[in-house]
């Protein structure tokens, strides 16, 4: 089973009081996901929410922290603050994290250009 998922950017305004929306595809599966951005520091700091539309009472606040490291090189730490723990599983379980690490992977390879 190809696992692969194919993303479109609706639109993509990453700047304080910006917002974003883009689509995954697998197959005949989609996925829409949007959110907002409360605050945007180059080099420094992301702050958005997130939102899966197949869930829209499931609103995360994330916190994207950059730490030079040297090099041209950067440390990213992403923090997730959802509703409930119940919540968070329920994120887990989901098989999200295929997408996170797929999308990752791929920025590694456009940043290694």
């Amino acid at each position: 089973m190809d696992t692969t998922l194919d993303t479109t950017i609706d639109y993509f305004d990453c700047r304080t009081g910006g917002s974003y929306r883009f689509v995954q595809r697998r197959g005949d599966d989609e996925f829409g996901f949007h959110g907002s951005f409360h605050e945007v520091r180059p080099d420094e700091v992301i702050v958005q929410t997130f939102t899966f539309e197949g869930v829209p009472d499931g609103v995360a606040l994330e916190r994207m922290q950059f730490e030079p490291l040297g090099d041209n090189r950067a440390r990213l730490t992403v923090t997730s603050l959802v509703g409930s723990f119940a919540e968070r599983d329920a994120i887990l379980a989901s098989g999200m994290e295929h997408g996170v690490r797929e999308g990752y992977e791929k920025l590694d390879e456009l940043l290694d250009k």
